[in-house]
């Protein structure tokens, strides 16, 4: 009796962990956005795309700024995450992104002043049901005004 609940218990046990693991690290990664992007959303204050990446004016990089509050920040649980900021442009009134043609969002390049940023996060996870690991993403928009708006998956 015993043998044959544990057939079915070990592999519902891994299963129930890792679903837990997985939730565990949307949050840390949902969380790294958010930080993220408020610390980087700061940079933009009405400079151009250049000014912003080669650190205009005594402030930080745009690359260096994302290290710097990733280091800040951190403590998530998984393998080290990947996180990219883009300078984008949004449409304050509807919330849009602008897009190029296929839906890609456009980055904000040169003199152009972008009003957001949009950072993504991943990283990935062992999981102990499947050979392996299991990948996750989350990104989020901040734009100058103090709203943010967020999307996992």
């Amino acid at each position: 009796m015993v043998a044959m609940l544990l057939v079915v218990l070990v592999p519902s046990s891994a299963m129930a962990v890792d679903l837990g693991m997985q939730r565990v690290v949307r949050r840390d990664m949902q969380t790294l956005a958010d930080v993220v992007a408020l610390d980087v959303v700061r940079l933009v204050d009405g400079r151009t795309a250049s000014q912003i990446r080669s650190g205009y004016n005594g402030q930080p990089t745009l690359d260096i700024a994302v290290a710097r509050s990733v280091a800040r920040n951190d403590d998530v649980l998984g393998d080290d995450p990947t996180v990219t900021a883009t300078l984008v442009h949004i449409d304050t009134a509807t919330g849009v992104l602008d897009t190029v043609s296929g839906g890609a969002v456009r980055e904000v390049t040169g003199p152009e002043v972008p009003n957001a940023v949009l950072v993504a996060v991943s990283m990935c996870t062992s999981v102990a049901v499947t050979v392996g690991s299991s990948p996750s993403t989350s990104s989020l928009r901040a734009t100058l005004r103090a709203t943010a708006m967020s999307s996992v998956g």
